[in-house]
């Protein structure tokens, strides 16, 4: 009986580990939110939690894609959201610094005749 205890608590605390967490990383292309561990623990396969159809992987910075192709780990489905709002303020961030300046179009001439 109590080898049958220390294997049951063994497999809850093994599930629990497996999907008390969150990750962001991709699925066909898109950043997405997963809940469970990037590659699942043993039988527990992580799952989708939610697509961010709006993030395309050849969207996310340079310096932050390597993360998400391995999946970002975060503690909360919160903290995921957090890190997905933060790649899109870089996004944008990053489309305004490679955009052309604006320039005002030109004054019309001030007419001097009465």
């Amino acid at each position: 009986v109590a080898l049958i205890v220390v294997a049951a608590v063994a497999v809850v605390a093994v599930g629990w580990y497996a999907r008390n967490t969150y990750y962001v990383g991709l699925r066909n292309g898109q950043v997405a939110i997963f809940k469970g561990r990037p590659g699942g623990l043993l039988w527990f396969k992580p799952t989708l939690d939610r697509t961010v159809t709006d993030i395309s992987e050849k969207d996310v910075p340079a310096d932050r894609i390597a993360d998400v192709r391995a999946g970002k780990d975060e503690p909360s489905r919160a903290d995921a959201q957090r890190y997905v709002n933060a790649l899109r303020q870089e996004i944008r961030e990053q489309a305004q610094a490679a955009a052309p300046p604006t320039t005002a179009p030109p004054a019309p001439p001030v007419s001097t005749t009465p």
